[in-house]
């Protein structure tokens, strides 16, 4: 029989343990309702958002890539390399450390916030951490979001690198809901 004080080790020690086992977060996700996601077959990835990719190297940049390509692939979506060949496009950002250019990403003119309520000036997602790592899907003629999901990651824009593994999860966590269900 176990005595009390030791039963009170055994929960400390399982509580401890589980505060330390690694999750990996859910993606935060908003969508436009009044599309329909079942009619999109093709997706073009674009270059990062805002210019992005003149700060991050472009192995850094081809990587990323690779594995946003590989995620939409394993969803049953073709990836075509020219937009006009595209049903929507996919542009993504890595926020790094500096909130203005976070901000000049996630603009109104973007991002509409399908279910935030009355429009305002400037809406998005929460403030973003260096490593988060955002993903839109656009319409293709007039670049209107249709989709959008965030997610923390260990990626970041000036960090070490990280394996090909590392950078697939990332895609395929930020990608876990898309396209969304009717």
């Amino acid at each position: 029989m176990t005595t009390p004080p030791l039963r009170g080790l055994w929960l400390g020690l399982a509580l401890l343990a589980a505060g330390c086992a690694t999750e990996v977060p859910a993606p935060r996700v908003d969508y436009s309702a009044s599309y329909d996601f079942s009619l999109l077959h093709r997706l073009a990835l674009q270059p990062p958002g805002d210019g992005q990719a003149a700060g991050l190297a472009p192995e850094r940049v081809a990587a990323i890539n690779q594995a946003l390509a590989a995620a939409v692939v394993e969803k049953g979506i073709t990836v075509v390399e020219q937009a006009d060949n595209a049903d929507a496009l996919l542009r993504w950002h890595l926020a790094g450390s500096d909130p203005a250019a976070n901000a000049a990403y996630d603009s109104m003119s973007l991002y509409s916030c399908w279910r935030c309520g009355t429009a305002v000036a400037d809406v998005g997602m929460p403030a973003w951490q260096p490593g988060t790592l955002v993903v839109d899907v656009l319409e293709r003629r007039e670049g209107r979001p249709l989709w959008r999901a965030t997610v923390d990651t260990r990626l970041t824009p000036g960090g070490s690198a990280l394996t090909d593994e590392e950078r697939r999860e990332a895609a395929r966590t930020v990608l876990a809901n898309f396209p969304p269900l009717p």
